[in-house]
């Protein structure tokens, strides 16, 4: 349990990390060369040994081939790397994940039935599994086919199974784009031809990703690396070409190409600490697609730690008490989380309001203590009486100098 007397200490241990002030100056600049790897350690207590290992790799930012791209966090949508990531471009075959999203939010039976459109006998309507009209075909395979092969005849088919028709259904796929804050995005067909008015940008396509990874059945759909589509006296075998697929942390999404968008790559996976989402744009190969995706997840993953926030009995906080003491707040319990090293994580106290009317038993529940990062919610602790400070404390460390303020019944205080 952390008390005043360590609390003491700690300053007094920072103060010998001064330099006296009649020191020589060429001995107080070896002192800090020597000493920089101690006292100048001492913020970073919370980074663990793995991440400190990792910080060196983590500066070097790969060098990417694409001419746009993005990746964020999963969770938070926090950007961690971006080129010229809010520049229209042709999405191509990226398209689908909104096709697909579409669909999965408005048709709730996934094993009801399609029947295949005229309109998939078009000549512009290539890489199919071989649909003919009249045909029928469920709505999981067709999704399967979609998303895993790219195949334009199951996207067409599933954009009549819902709307009627292509152009009916990319009413609804720009709608969704809106509703989602996708403001440079517009779709014209439902397959990511080039068209005029196509287009999309890499921060528009990432927070699609994002969304769309949070639907469990496109989840299921967009990891699989290969698959056997059945229908009716059919069947046909499609293979991804998303290659993030062939790697264990790898877990999606969606590939896309045409001549006038090159290679697209929207793409999802856990590398080792956080979920991130990639999007990378007009790259000359896929070898090009592959080799920048691996770097930049490689690189993303590196920017976070796994954080010690708060152990059980640490000093979180003192009370005044209507007698004149002061009570001791400490946290009921241990909360480690993974959190960018970058970001600073906020505390909000929710206490009764002081002075306390008479000093609690020890180990008395009082409030919660909860901590934010990025924007997000990393956990609650409980805070426990402690008992009573014998003496007046000495300032506490900028992490824990949170006070509770006078109010009816809760503190919620920020830094």
């Amino acid at each position: 349990m952390e008390t005043l007397a360590r609390l003491k200490q700690q300053r007094a241990d920072q103060g010998r990390c001064r330099t006296h002030p009649r020191t020589p100056a060429v001995f107080v600049l070896l002192l800090f060369i020597a000493l920089v790897g101690g006292c100048g350690r001492g913020d970073g207590a919370q980074t663990t040994s793995a991440s400190a290992a990792t910080t060196e790799k983590a500066l070097l930012v790969p060098q990417v081939q694409a001419a746009a791209g993005i990746v964020i966090d999963r969770a938070t949508g926090t950007v961690l790397w971006q080129k010229d990531a809010h520049s229209r471009r042709p999405p191509a075959s990226l398209t689908k994940v909104m096709a697909a999203i579409v669909v999965l939010e408005r048709i709730k039976n996934l094993d009801s039935w399609c029947t295949v459109p005229r309109a998939v006998a078009a000549p512009e309507i290539k890489v199919v599994i071989g649909l003919r009209p009249g045909q029928r075909i469920t709505v999981r395979e067709a999704l399967r086919a979609t998303l895993i092969k790219s195949a334009n005849d199951t996207t067409v088919t599933l954009a009549h199974r819902v709307a009627g028709s292509e152009t009916a259904f990319v009413r609804l796929m720009n709608r969704k784009a809106r509703t989602l804050g996708m403001r440079d995005t517009h779709f014209v067909n439902s397959r990511g031809m080039p068209a005029t008015g196509q287009y999309s940008t890499a921060a528009d396509l990432a927070l699609l990703g994002q969304y769309a990874m949070s639907n469990a059945s496109f989840r299921n759909f967009c990891r699989q690396k290969s698959a056997t589509i059945r229908w009716p006296g059919h069947s046909a075998r499609v293979v991804s070409k998303n290659r993030l697929l062939n790697y264990s942390w790898g877990n999606g999404i969606k590939t896309g190409s045409t001549t006038v968008s090159g290679r697209c790559l929207l793409g999802s996976g856990k590398y080792e600490l956080r979920p991130l989402i990639l999007v990378t744009l007009q790259q000359p190969t896929r070898n090009a697609e592959e080799h920048d995706a691996v770097a930049l997840f490689r690189w993303a993953d590196a920017q976070y730690e796994r954080r010690h926030i708060v152990d059980g009995g640490d000093l979180v906080t003192i009370m005044s008490v209507a007698n004149g003491g002061e009570l001791r707040v400490v946290a009921a319990a241990t909360l480690s989380r993974v959190v960018r090293s970058a970001a600073k994580v906020s505390v909000a106290l929710e206490l009764p309001a002081t002075p306390l009317a008479e000093t609690p038993p020890l180990g008395t529940k009082l409030g919660r203590v909860t901590y934010s990062a990025d924007g997000q919610k990393l956990g609650s602790v409980n805070l426990l009486a402690d008992g009573l400070v014998d003496s007046s404390p000495s300032p506490l460390p900028s992490e824990l100098a949170v006070q509770p303020r006078s109010g009816r019944g809760t503190v919620a205080a920020v830094q």
